[in-house]
């Protein structure tokens, strides 16, 4: 996590894969959220924090929960806005954090360089605001960004430092991999990055839909998909993790906008970058995802 990138260029993926079936025997759609983050938190994390600030971790990062809401027989829907700035976000970030924090502990230091649209820079910034020992860089396109917290800015004596860039979203993506890819700098002011080529952003967003399968397996009747909204891809690869790990899942479905950034790549073509094109679902205008890569082993 604080070296979100490896020193040979590409991204980190699991060495091995975490078999969670045997923890979702006994879970139904009575166990809270954070009892299900208690039970498979200490396996994500084995051997990077003691079992004590995994508790601190567990106890510290949510106060919100998703929820699956029926629509029709044999439809549902995973709410996730219910976290402080009402973006799915919320839920990768806010985890992430409280392990940062317990990371840089006893004096440390860390320096965050995130590239941020409107909504992920304002959930990047609620949850890193006053985190002890860590400093957080947002990159963002140019235009407005609505909701950050003028009184968390460096400035003014918080720990957030926003920055608006003459470019693209895809642009801050290039700016933060060369920041964290010089390695010089990086080992100098501990720089990592909150996106999800960080895997503690990556891996805590498995943890709901762990949570809408034991909400639902009870009244499954046939096969079980999950529709995700495709931008960057960190969500669609957490489910594809989830997956990995022992959740009984028959399918997925990339749901993209008119940009269509992997459509030819999930039909067997080579992936060819093309122009953005803005749309009404602006999270998901993105051209090169970063999670492209981690789609090598699956």
């Amino acid at each position: 996590m604080l070296r979100c990138l490896p020193g040979d260029g590409g991204l980190y993926v699991p060495d091995q894969a975490v078999d969670l079936r045997q923890l979702l025997l006994p879970m139904n759609k009575n166990t809270s959220f954070n009892e299900l983050i208690a039970a498979f938190a200490p396996l994500l994390l084995d051997e990077d924090i003691d079992s004590v600030s995994v508790e601190n971790v567990v106890k510290g990062a949510y106060n919100f929960q998703p929820e699956l809401v029926e629509i029709d027989d044999g439809l549902a829907m995973l709410n996730l806005f219910n976290g402080p700035t009402g973006g799915f976000k919320d839920f990768g970030i806010t985890f992430m954090s409280a392990v940062f924090e317990e990371l840089v502990k006893d004096g440390k230091n860390a320096m965050i360089i995130s590239a941020a649209r409107p909504d992920t820079g304002v959930s990047m910034a609620h949850a890193f605001a006053g985190r002890k020992g860590i400093s957080l860089v947002l990159l963002y396109p140019s235009g407005q960004v609505r909701g950050l917290d003028p009184s968390t800015f460096v400035q003014n004596g918080g720990n957030i430092i926003p920055i608006q860039i003459k470019g693209t979203f895809d642009d801050c993506q290039h700016l933060v991999i060369e920041t964290i890819n010089d390695q010089e700098f990086a080992s100098r002011y501990n720089v990592t990055s909150a996106s999800s080529m960080n895997p503690g952003r990556l891996f805590p967003q498995i943890f709901y839909y762990l949570y809408a399968f034991i909400q639902i397996k009870n009244m499954l009747s046939g096969d079980l998909v999950f529709s995700v909204p495709s931008g960057n891809f960190g969500s669609f690869i957490a489910g594809l993790y989830a997956w990995k790990f022992g959740m009984p899942v028959n399918g997925f479905i990339a749901a993209m906008n008119e940009n269509n950034a992997m459509g030819d790549f999930f039909r067997g073509k080579s992936f060819l970058p093309k122009p953005l094109k803005n749309t009404n679902s602006p999270v998901l205008v993105v051209s090169v995802p970063i999670n492209i890569e981690r789609f090598a082993l699956f």
